[in-house]
């Protein structure tokens, strides 16, 4: 039932309905946790909420039936919703992002559950031939250690890494700010999701297409998702990389690596003053992470 109460009230499943804004649902979470009925909640919160607030929630649990017919049917189509309440979700994300936290997941594959570090590579799109091998390079490094690839899958250094770790048998994660529904249906992903070694993630609706501003804020998912990640390249106060990096940085999401060698962009230097470690090739990757600071909250 917490799950379905989710789903319900912040899971942006019907279409035209807005869902309780941020601040309504982090007093409710705590009462759906505890397990109270959706009479006991709707009563409390007669009680306790305004009557906007109230307003919208009877409005969102009379259309509940509808928010979960369309976990229904999105899972005909291979995508799962999994929320804050599922034993799936990953354990990163309250511990890094707090209130930040998607409550409800969209998932194509299976999150997989870890015993080692996962790490994040994540670069521009349109990066060089020397930026995209660095990234496969690390990708394999990443595989051989039998760590989860967490990225982007956005084209140039998100893809090149994620492809050599999964080609290298590694175990994938990609935090997608296109329409799921759309990369779902597309090789190679459903064939790779069915290997159980390759899994897409969105917070937003399965169907909503690519924007800007769905892409930058991704990133805080990338980040919190790892216990350590690279910024491949990048550029000074602009696109998601940096501003994603900049963010993990000030909110200590997770140690933060940036590359810097002979080919690597002037501007992945400016991370460097701001806490980052410089990472002179993928092979230092792991002595190179094993003398940086641990970010708060590390689970490993």
């Amino acid at each position: 039932m917490k799950s379905d109460l989710a789903v319900a009230f912040v899971g942006r499943l019907v279409s035209g309905i807005e869902p309780l804004p941020q601040r309504t649902w982090e007093v409710l979470r705590d009462l759906v946790d505890a397990e109270f009925s959706p009479e006991q909640l709707i009563d409390w919160c007669e009680r306790s909420l305004g009557p906007d607030d109230v307003r919208r929630i009877k409005h969102l649990w009379d259309h509940r039936e509808g928010a979960w017919a369309q976990v229904e049917a999105l899972k005909a189509v291979g995508i799962r919703v999994v929320t804050e309440f599922d034993d799936e979700y990953p354990p990163n994300y309250p511990l890094k992002l707090g209130h930040r936290a998607p409550p409800v997941l969209f998932v194509l594959g299976q999150i997989p559950r870890f015993d080692k570090l996962p790490v994040a590579v994540v670069g521009s799109r349109d990066a060089d031939e020397p930026g995209l091998a660095f990234a496969a390079e690390l990708g394999r490094e990443i595989a051989g250690k039998g760590r989860v690839l967490v990225s982007g899958c956005a084209r140039g250094v998100d893809a090149s890494a994620m492809d050599a770790a999964f080609e290298a048998g590694g175990s994938v994660v990609g935090v997608v700010a296109d329409s799921l529904a759309r990369i779902a249906e597309q090789p190679p992903h459903k064939e790779r999701a069915a290997t159980g070694r390759w899994t897409l993630i969105s917070h937003h609706h399965p169907s909503a297409p690519f924007s800007v501003w769905r892409a930058i804020p991704r990133t805080k998912l990338i980040f919190g998702f790892a216990e350590c990640a690279i910024a491949v390249s990048c550029v000074v106060d602009s696109g998601g990389t940096w501003a994603g990096a900049v963010e993990a940085l000030e909110n200590d999401y997770c140690r933060l690596l940036v590359r810097i060698d002979e080919h690597a962009p002037d501007d992945n230097r400016s991370l460097v003053p701001k806490g980052a470690v410089a990472l002179p090739s993928p092979s230092q990757l792991w002595e190179t992470l094993a003398t940086a600071p641990k970010a708060q909250g590390e689970l490993l």
